[in-house]
């Protein structure tokens, strides 16, 4: 490589391992790693005893982004010196690079045991803990690193990123702008504020800071992708579905080749297009709406979607061929292939695209719906209550803590005699049968209905009812698309979904949805009695 000291001719002119070994981490030192790999590898058949070497190895191959030769550069060095100082501290920045942080986490223990004062061994120990969700942990290992070392600017986006995730947003932004004031060249540290602002939804501050970090790395995909829902919740869609394309290059089911340019006209010209599903089902089940915006005309769409609201979909779009299993199809016969939330970059770029004059697009199935409005007559304390379908629980790993309602808050909205409450909650807990029974409060559980599995029945049975009462989980999603009164319960910050967007009371992807927002992270309060208000104004009517 030009510029540097060596070139391959130079290396098989030196003759004896310190030679090669001196050589080996001058360029490596130039970040010439392939250069100085080779010579590590020549430097490697003058001794038997190559632990010395295999750590500079292992490091260059790191720099090169070849983890997996790291991992075993490192395991033969560990073999060979189990002690040996910094090779488990790689060994675990190569298994965190691969996602696999619970090996990382064993490594930097293993680091730290070895050498107790290293600042950096526990500074990664916590952004595994981090990745792993361990976030009291992972701010506890971060401040013995700045106990440490206070000038190290790790420990600070550590305990920034672990305190934002716990919902302390004040106190994560003071850490976070400490590590900036040590480093303001490093852009991670840049996203970490910007990942705050977003999450409380200053998503203009967010954008300023996603900025800085892109200036520094251009490249940064995760930051590209968290600027998309910045913009999207402030109703940018030109511009935010352009970035929400990175979801692409960012996640464990990335694939690069779905990655959408909306400014070239192949997807318009298109007759043979592939829709893919992707995220949840509720996602899934929103982006679907987009399909109503296509023309159809002369054209073949095949869309992948999950088996168990296979039905519902073949039954509201009847021009459009729905499979659940793609892997038979030959993408080669299609002009276009694409993911399905990629279709509001094509249809979806303005507020004025969102305004149908059609109010549902999902049509359940009508039998089965009467069916259970003649059940719902059946059980009615007297002829003029309304039915009301609840739910208030999301298992969702990440933010589904965040998005649900203890039980014991929605005793207000249980108390109004007026209404009949219908359970859509899959996966009631005893605990929470437990404190229904001790509210003295009923939720009419309908029988022989798995809510989680029969979305088919689950649909009709949303269908029936007079209007909805949930949190941001699937029944709110079913429930506007099929075009029933529905008040969203909905947490604010990180657990408030972009599609619901900031400042807006009402959705865009579902007219018939409201939605009611916490005034304050976790306090449910105010969005349950602003429902409460809304219901008895109706009812007044």
């Amino acid at each position: 490589m030009v510029g540097f000291l060596f070139t391959m001719k130079d290396m098989t002119r030196l003759d004896n391992y310190d030679e090669l070994f001196l050589s080996a981490n001058q360029l490596a030192d130039q970040g010439a790693y392939r250069e100085a790999i080779e010579l590590y590898k020549l430097a490697g058949e003058y001794k038997k005893d190559k632990s010395d070497l295999s750590l500079r190895l292992a490091i260059a191959y790191f720099n090169l982004e070849d983890y997996q030769n790291t991992i075993n550069s490192l395991y033969f060095l560990i073999e060979q010196q189990q002690e040996a100082l910094f090779a488990h501290q790689v060994l675990g920045r190569a298994f965190f690079k691969i996602k696999k942080f619970d090996d990382a986490l064993i490594a930097f223990n293993k680091e730290i045991k070895l050498n107790p004062k290293y600042a950096e061994a526990y500074s990664d120990k916590a952004y595994a803990l981090n990745e792993l969700k361990r976030f009291q942990e992972a701010y506890q290992a971060a401040e013995i690193a700045n106990q440490l070392d206070q000038s190290f600017p790790d420990p600070y986006d550590c305990m920034a990123i672990a305190l934002n995730q716990m919902g302390q947003n004040s106190e994560a932004l003071i850490f976070a702008f400490k590590a900036l004031q040590i480093d303001n060249k490093n852009s991670d540290f840049y996203r970490t504020v910007g990942d705050i602002y977003l999450d409380i939804d200053e998503n203009k501050k967010a954008l300023k800071f996603y900025d800085l970090a892109l200036k520094i790395n251009p490249k940064f995909f995760m930051v590209l992708y968290n600027k998309s829902l910045a913009l999207l919740k402030m109703l940018n869609f030109n511009e935010g579905w352009k970035l929400y394309e990175y979801r692409h290059t960012t996640y464990k089911t990335q694939n690069p080749e779905l990655f959408q340019d909306f400014s070239k006209k192949k997807f318009q010209n298109a007759k043979n297009i592939l829709i893919l599903k992707e995220q949840g089902l509720g996602d899934f089940i929103m982006f679907s709406s987009i399909l109503s915006d296509l023309s159809l005309d002369g054209k073949n769409i095949i869309v992948e979607t999950d088996e168990r609201i296979l039905p519902l979909m073949k039954r509201s779009f009847k021009k459009i061929k729905f499979i659940i299993n793609i892997n038979q199809l030959d993408k080669k016969l299609f002009d276009h292939v694409l993911s399905i939330a990629s279709l509001g970059g094509y249809l979806r770029r303005d507020i004025q695209a969102f305004k149908k004059e059609i109010n549902f697009f999902l049509k359940s199935e009508d039998n089965q719906k009467e069916k259970f409005k003649e059940l719902f007559k059946k059980i009615k304390t007297n002829p003029k209550q309304k039915i009301c379908g609840l739910s208030w629980r999301s298992n969702n790993k990440t933010i589904g803590n965040l998005k649900s309602i203890d039980l014991r808050e929605l005793k207000p909205l249980l108390e109004l005699s007026e209404f009949k409450f219908i359970n859509l909650q899959y996966q009631i807990s005893e605990q929470e049968k437990k404190e229904i029974k001790n509210m003295g409060m009923e939720i009419v559980n309908i029988p022989d209905i798995d809510l989680y599995n029969d979305i088919e029945s689950l649909c009709s049975l949303i269908d029936a009812c007079d209007f909805i009462v949930t949190i941001s989980n699937i029944n709110a999603h079913l429930a506007g698309a099929l075009g029933k009164t529905t008040y969203l319960l909905s947490a604010k910050g990180k657990a408030k979904h972009f599609y619901w967007h900031h400042c807006q009371d009402s959705s865009l992807w579902y007219p018939t949805l409201k939605i009611f927002e916490q005034d304050n992270i976790g306090d449910w309060s105010s969005p349950i009695n602003k429902v409460i208000e809304t219901l008895n104004f109706k009812n007044d009517d």
